[in-house]
């Protein structure tokens, strides 16, 4: 067979170079070139001519388009099969259009039946399937028969590394594929990575629509390589829908059924796979397996109750009263419903101690070279130590054994000498020293993003923790375990919890008493929260005079520091305020300095609501000011990094990390608001020993001035419409805690 290829051009700016190749057919050269082009008398109305290509202008003036002038260049190819054929317009000037069913390919003989070739199910009833390259039609039948079955979730993998095109050919769409003239049988091998085919097909899709209006609508295609019965084959090809590309195909069933995912992975034919095409397959199916799909679904469906019966309890107690207040206005005066509707999935607190041992998740050690940002680990054993100036309040990264003791001799030491230390642990994540350095379990695939568990006591972390130690030491095998992003082979010979590591140190320091109070972001704190937080500080305060009160999170910054505050305020609020802190001012000298002092639309709003308002706000910024006086510059405090994370979203590199940025600032505006507010309430409450608890003076007294109605519509008017953001809505921005991004690892509760 022989197998011709004539030069007479190509029209203009169709990328022949996406696809490099060595041809060994005949080239002959042509001086041919397409002159004239021919329109239905029947069709065009008008045709007028300008400098830049003829305007037809269709019947009844339904259609108008332009004809540029590039396609009259004389540089495309045209080329034959044998000498016997007609000589037509080459794909990408080269290839040869071919069907993908051929005579014969149907081996198993299904197509008649169910209008696909080779269709199979693995063996035991698998809901696995496998099936030669469907035509729409054939596709869709597919979908309906494997729905009918009593599959839901249909994941739909497309292994075809070539580019295909579909052709309409009465009510349905034959999928053709380019073919080398000197290989007719075999799809073009070894094109992925370096060109991608749904890149190639929109491209060859466009050169198919060019070349078909110098041939009066038609291209030539060939149905059967094997005996050339008819070919080539003239296809009409009239507009853009008379061809689909894979994605057009595939993807526009998804609209008809939510449940389908389509995922290409290009396996090459010829070629064995490659570890890449196996962690790509992995990582489609980590990412939407039918586990995690019906565990959404499942949060989704428990969110959608628990409004249900949410509303009920509100026409419960309005009805009465004639609905006096909207249902969104009920739901500000308890916005407890929000906080619980955020622990919708508590999955987390029931994943089994042997992710570790199994390699799902690994130890990732708690130190590492940057952590250190205040250089104090060399002459204090821990990192980020600092002190709250003339209070005993101290606060510092995840400290080890080592560390401990010598701090706990630094505070036992003259002049300090407490006769009482309270170390208060604030991480709500497992935490585990093994042979002498703290560890704590992340994703194997995500070793720098921290778990963090849905707690609400500092028992049940301590559980989980003591689960895990006990795991570890069943385990007879090597731990993988990370450090400062390498990988390292452990075994283990010692391991502590915080509490064991607190209970040893207490042997040698019996002043030292040890508590866990977990908080659950180092963005912001709920109510709860600082109720736990105030109910620890004033066990400890009430019973001795002279306590130091250390506290402690991962890094030694956001949980730190809120706790470090809260701790100031309560003491000022107990033992007295310094002498000049109503004659403070801030001595900021900073573009736009104004923010940097907090001085946002929306505080001023909290503000002027509150009784003697610009006094607690001013005592509250005396307060960040001490626990942050002696950070770098590059450790913003709680105040000052409202504005910076603000300013990051315009230079954000994503949609996504702007999301991210929008959300965290305005998480940190509203832990301040609430410094703000929980300052307020020790003002105000203090006649009675602060009896009522922070999160029942919200609902009672600050929910009723309207407070969570500015929560609920939280935002930075003077720079943007923030009403436009999901985010600036309590309901969706308190659903937006650490462990809503972790994947389901336990049972859902």
């Amino acid at each position: 067979m022989g197998t011709t290829v004539s030069h007479s051009g190509l029209p203009s700016g169709l990328p022949c170079q996406d696809i490099s190749y060595d041809g060994s057919a005949s080239v002959s050269s042509s001086s041919e070139s397409a002159k004239i082009l021919h329109f239905s008398s029947t069709r065009a109305k008008s045709v007028i001519a300008n400098k830049v290509a003829p305007v037809v202008i269709s019947y009844n003036c339904r259609e108008e388009y332009q004809i540029h002038k590039d396609v009259f260049k004389s540089n495309y190819m045209m080329g034959r099969i044998n000498e016997k054929m007609p000589e037509h317009f080459l794909i990408q000037g080269k290839y040869f259009l071919v069907k993908d069913n051929y005579r014969g390919m149907d081996v198993l003989n299904t197509e008649a039946a169910i209008g696909v070739a080779n269709f199979r199910q693995a063996r035991g009833e698998l809901p696995v399937f496998g099936m030669g390259q469907p035509t729409l039609k054939g596709f869709q039948k597919i979908l309906e028969m494997v729905h009918q079955q009593g599959h839901q979730e249909i994941m739909f993998f497309c292994l075809r590394e070539e580019p295909v095109l579909f052709l309409r050919q009465g009510d349905d769409f034959i999928p053709y594929s380019p073919r080398d003239p000197e290989n007719l049988h075999e799809n073009l091998c070894g094109l992925f990575p370096r060109v991608s085919p749904n890149k190639l097909e929109p491209v060859i899709q466009r050169e198919l629509l060019e070349l078909s209006l110098l041939k009066e609508n038609t291209y030539y295609v060939y149905n059967d390589i094997e005996h050339f019965e008819g070919d080539p084959h003239a296809v009409t090809i009239q507009k853009e829908d008379d061809v689909c590309v894979m994605e057009e195909v595939y993807k526009r069933s998804m609209f008809s059924r939510p449940a389908l995912r389509y995922h290409r992975l290009m396996l090459c034919s010829e070629e064995v796979p490659q570890e890449s095409h196996f962690d790509a397959f992995i990582d489609v199916m980590r990412g939407v397996s039918a586990r995690d799909y019906f565990l959404k679904k499942a949060v989704h469906n428990l969110q959608t109750y628990f409004y249900l019966i949410v509303f009920y309890a509100y026409l419960d107690q309005q009805l009465p009263l004639g609905l006096p207040l909207t249902f969104s206005r009920w739901m500000r005066i308890h916005p407890d419903f929000y906080r619980i509707l955020a622990q919708s999935n508590l999955s987390e607190l029931q994943a089994r101690p042997d992710l570790i041992t199994k390699g799902t998740r690994v130890l990732v050690s708690d130190s590492h070279v940057s952590l250190d940002i205040m250089s104090t680990r060399r002459d204090m054993k821990v990192a980020n130590f600092r002190r709250a100036p003339n209070q005993p309040v101290y606060g510092m990264a995840q400290p080890d054994s080592e560390g401990l003791t010598h701090l706990l001799r630094y505070l036992s030491e003259t002049p300090r000498a407490f006769p009482v230390v309270l170390w208060v642990n604030l991480r709500d994540q497992i935490v585990l020293e093994v042979d002498g350095h703290t560890f704590s379990p992340r994703e194997s695939e995500e070793p720098d993003r921290p778990l963090h568990i849905p707690v609400t006591s500092g028992q049940q972390i301590e559980n989980l923790e003591n689960d895990l130690k006990r795991e570890l030491f069943g385990c007879k095998k090597w731990l993988e375990v990370r450090q400062d992003g390498e990988k390292h082979l452990k075994s283990t010979k010692s391991c502590l919890t915080c509490h064991d590591m607190a209970q040893w140190q207490k042997e040698l320091f019996p002043q030292l008493q040890y508590a866990r109070v977990p908080l659950s972001s180092s963005e912001t704190i709920t109510e709860r929260e600082l109720d736990r937080l105030t109910t620890t500080m004033q066990a400890v305060l009430d019973e001795q005079a002279q306590p130091a009160l250390l506290f402690s999170c991962h890094d030694g910054r956001g949980k730190t520091t809120v706790a470090m505050v809260v701790t100031v305020l309560l003491l000022w609020h107990t033992n007295g305020f310094p002498a000049d802190s109503q004659d403070v001012d801030l001595n900021i000298r900073v573009p736009d300095c104004r923010y940097s002092k907090g001085e946002f639309e929306v505080v001023q709003s909290v503000v002027r609501v509150l009784p003697a308002g610009q006094a607690r706000k001013r005592e509250v910024d005396e307060a960040l000011d001490s626990v942050s006086e002696t950070m770098t510059p590059m450790h913003y405090h709680l105040r000052e990094i409202i504005i910076s994370t603000y300013r990051q979203i315009r230079s954000a590199k994503s949609e996504a990390e702007a999301e991210m940025l929008k959300l965290q600032s305005l998480q940190f505006l509203e832990r301040y608001i609430l410094l703000i507010l929980f300052n307020t309430y020790l003002f105000l409450e203090k006649p009675l020993a602060w009896d009522k608890p922070f999160s029942q003076w919200m609902v009672e007294v600050a929910a009723r001035v309207g407070l969570y109605d500015i929560f609920d519509e939280l935002g930075f008017p003077e720079f943007e419409d923030f009403q436009s953001s999901t985010l600036s809505k309590m309901r969706y921005r308190w659903q937006q805690i650490p462990s809503s991004f972790q994947p389901f690892r336990g049972q859902l509760m």
